[in-house]
């Protein structure tokens, strides 16, 4: 991906360097706008102390250069942030594009986008992609002239400032830079982790939360999920302390530079070596240096994130699912089979006890009160819980798993519903029809290719539930299993999408959980857990 990430910004290397440039420009015209106008304004008021220098002192020049220049640094901010936003956009189209397309070779790229901790990683890594260009390559590369300059810039008028300003410059520009992207680095996995680790936690305590009142683990596990989100801030904060220090330390680099400035100003006035009107010059110079430096501390820091990102997303795309060696070798595509399968949420009580199941084809229901395992009974088959005992033989690359919960991605609905691009608009309507969602499509503003996720159109809770089933009906696997699939919807809505689901899946194993009994058939399999 890093390669790809290169290759799509040679393609944009147009607008890229368009808005570098203007980047540069506006960083110069800036600077150079408030070391003039120090200039222009110490060296009015210098001139006013007599009549003769006043009427004597050209007022249009130094003028008509600060508006020049006023005017270069307003039509630079807006040329850039259009150039510079636009790649960013084509990039990271491109990119989603062709990872979307990449991550639908990948047999396991359904649990990808049901899971929270890949789908949340996911979109993580996509905004610190995003980063790179505008947050990381071109304040850096700014910064960088932008210290060149003043160093060429003060060696005209005071050599000596410039050689002391030079390492100065260096720790601003490297070391301050590496010690704020250490600090974002290394709580960024563990943070990322333990957020994940505490969402399951507490999925878990609320799915199974009638099973443990009842052995009196409530309080226990309640207990144990405030433990993990205090230790989560406690990371976080120390992080945030960290990068607050590196953010005072930098300050006073910053003001190091400008006390050197106006020192050695002053000293070279006192030596007759510099008028007096270029001391406030001097001293804006660097003022104007260092806000551009300090807009570049974060520069390593994205970069790296940018980095890590991209690796995670090739290795996401080149991971395909491992058949589970603990099972048995499965001799057909449908079905499945289960023997001795136990399994126990931390050590507490078992929510599932030497369960010895197998499932053909045609419609299973497993019912039974909340707590009884069914959920959990899906996620080991689905490979979501793997620390059990038991064995399984299942063919993963015909299965097809619908969680309670539905991720969705930051994307349009096209890709949600179909990230390998296999399908074309007819097939995507079709099962969108027969997921009953053909009328709210209707209704979006721009159909297919409308957004939808955080921040975009957001379908309700009956909506997801469709859109996770039209999934399944797209990736036509031949084993499905669905956990509570009709929640949220009314009886009438039920009973029509369950039809359209048993002329499309006949001859399937499908599994599923719903306290909707009328809704099973009388040829139907009823399991009791």
């Amino acid at each position: 991906m890093v390669k790809h990430y290169l290759y799509l910004l040679k393609q944009e290397r147009a607008i890229f360097l368009l808005g570098l440039v203007l980047s540069i420009v506006t960083a110069f015209a800036g600077i150079a706008l408030l070391a003039v106008s120090g200039w222009f304004i110490s060296a009015a008021a210098i001139a006013g102390l007599s009549a003769v220098a006043a009427h004597a002192f050209n007022f249009f020049t130094p003028g008509a250069i600060v508006r020049g220049l006023s005017i270069t640094r307003t039509a630079g901010r807006y040329g850039e942030r259009l150039a510079n936003h636009e790649v960013t956009f084509r990039m990271i189209s491109a990119l989603r594009r062709d990872l979307f397309n990449e991550l639908g070779n990948n047999q396991g790229v359904s649990a990808l986008m049901n899971r929270h901790d890949s789908a949340s990683q996911l979109l993580k890594d996509i905004q610190n992609v995003e980063g790179i260009h505008l947050h990381s390559l071109v304040p850096a590369v700014t910064a960088i002239l932008s210290a060149v300059g003043f160093v060429l810039v003060t060696a005209i008028f005071q050599p000596q400032l410039a050689m002391v300003s030079i390492p100065i410059l260096g720790v601003a520009l490297v070391l301050l830079p590496l010690l704020y992207s250490r600090a974002v680095l290394e709580p960024e996995s563990s943070l990322h982790q333990q957020r994940n680790k505490l969402w399951s936690q507490a999925s878990s305590l609320f799915s199974s939360l009638r099973l443990l009142t009842l052995n009196n683990q409530l309080e226990a596990q309640g207990e144990s999920l405030r433990n993990s989100s205090t230790e989560a801030n406690r990371v976080e904060l120390r992080a945030l302390k960290k990068q607050q220090w590196i953010a005072l330390i930098s300050q006073l680099v910053y003001l190091l530079l400008i006390g050197c400035s106006l020192g050695f100003s002053i000293t070279a006035y006192q030596n007759s070596e510099l008028q007096g009107a270029l001391i406030f010059m001097q001293l804006l110079l660097a003022m104007g240096v260092t806000e551009i430096l300090a807009a570049a501390n974060s520069a390593i820091a994205s970069l790296l994130l940018g980095h890590r990102a991209l690796q995670r997303l090739d290795g996401l795309k080149q991971n395909r699912p491992a058949q589970d060696e603990r099972g048995m070798r499965v001799d057909v595509d449908k079905g499945i089979e289960v023997r001795h399968l136990s399994f126990a949420y931390n050590a507490g009580q078992p929510v599932l006890s030497n369960l010895s199941i197998s499932f053909g084809s045609g419609f299973h229901w497993l019912l039974g009160s909340s707590g009884r395992g069914k959920t959990t009974l899906l996620k080991i088959l689905a490979g979501e819980i793997e620390q059990y005992t038991g064995e399984i033989a299942v063919n993963k690359e015909q299965l097809s798993y619908m969680p309670q919960r539905i991720q969705i991605i930051r994307a349009s609905l096209r890709e949600n519903l179909d990230l390998r691009s296999e399908h074309d608009d007819t097939e995507i309507s079709e099962a969108l029809e027969m997921a009953q969602l053909s009328e709210w499509v209707a209704s979006l503003p721009d159909g297919l290719d409308t957004w939808i996720g955080a921040g975009e159109w957001q379908p309700s809770g009956g909506e997801l539930k469709r859109l996770g089933i039209a999934r399944l009906i797209l990736e036509n696997r031949q084993i499905i299993m669905l956990d509570e699939p009709f929640a949220g919807m009314d009886s009438a809505l039920q009973t029509e999408l369950l039809q359209n689901l048993r002329d499309q899946w006949q001859g399937r194993t499908v599994l599923i959980i719903s306290h909707d009994l009328d809704l099973i058939g009388s040829s139907d399999t009823k399991i009791q857990l």
